[in-house]
């Protein structure tokens, strides 16, 4: 019997907040809001991925007095919302004096990221009148050293945590970081973070609701990265087999407890 688990890896679409469309506000709220996610998960890749409206995934990480679900708590950043979209996009094209916009989508080149930047143009040129999207496949590797210069107007790529605590996602979009390759700067956000890491690090909820807060700085107040969706594990297990423990990051299947009955 086919089961489905969702994974911490998140499916997401990064800006280049350097250059002068990328780097208009509503330009990226138009283009987040106009992604139809659950079309996504449902008809590209069937595979149990799920539409994601925030950076940290479910399933992920616990409230530490309440037990209860990040993503539940945080609750929906920037879902699909066709109407919202174009009316941002309305206003960024007044913002730059342009009817009419053309930016290029980096991917690599596997299949999944080929049919994946093919639906979001099609979605996009759909949703956003006046906007033409461009893809460019390379390779992995071509696409990380491009994405490390800033080389890109926008770039779809995928996220896998190291650890279960939400700082890990959020981190990525740190200024003073070494992965943040978008050229966004918030010190209102740096200093949120560098606060979850020292001064409310005695202070579980505290340190909780500052994250929370900062998730909704970064998603949707600067709308500074575009996450469409959670992946998830997909495997095979027989009725007969019972305690199989499945995790949604690093060791993804454990045996220790399984049995047969």
């Amino acid at each position: 019997m086919a089961h489905f688990v969702p994974k911490a890896m998140v499916g997401y679409i990064s800006v280049n907040h350097k250059r002068p469309v990328t780097g208009n506000l509503h330009v990226r709220q138009a283009i987040l809001q106009a992604i139809n996610k659950k079309s996504y998960t449902k008809n590209v890749l069937s595979d149990g991925s799920q539409p994601l409206n925030g950076f940290v995934p479910t399933n992920f990480a616990k409230n530490p007095e309440t037990g209860e679900d990040y993503r539940k708590e945080a609750g929906d950043l920037m879902p699909y919302d066709l109407k919202a979209a174009q009316k941002n996009w309305e206003l960024a094209k007044k913002e730059l004096g342009k009817d009419e916009i053309e930016l290029e989508l980096l991917a690599s080149d596997t299949a999944t990221s080929k049919k994946t930047v093919e639906f979001l143009q099609g979605q996009l040129q759909q949703n956003l009148p006046g906007l033409k999207i461009d893809i460019k496949n390379v390779s992995l590797q071509n696409r990380l050293d491009l994405q490390d210069k800033s080389e890109f107007d926008l770039v779809y790529g995928t996220w896998t945590p190291d650890y279960a605590d939400p700082i890990n996602f959020l981190e990525f979009y740190d200024s003073t970081g070494g992965l943040n390759s978008s050229g966004y700067a918030n010190k209102a956000y740096d200093a949120g973070l560098e606060e979850a890491r020292t001064t409310l690090a005695k202070d579980p909820a505290k340190r909780w609701d500052k994250l929370i807060e900062m998730e909704k700085q970064l998603v949707e107040k600067d709308t500074a990265v575009l996450p469409f969706y959670q992946g998830s594990v997909a495997y095979l297990k027989s009725e007969r087999l019972h305690g199989l423990q499945v995790f949604p990051f690093g060791r993804t299947v454990s045996y220790r407890l399984a049995y047969v009955k």
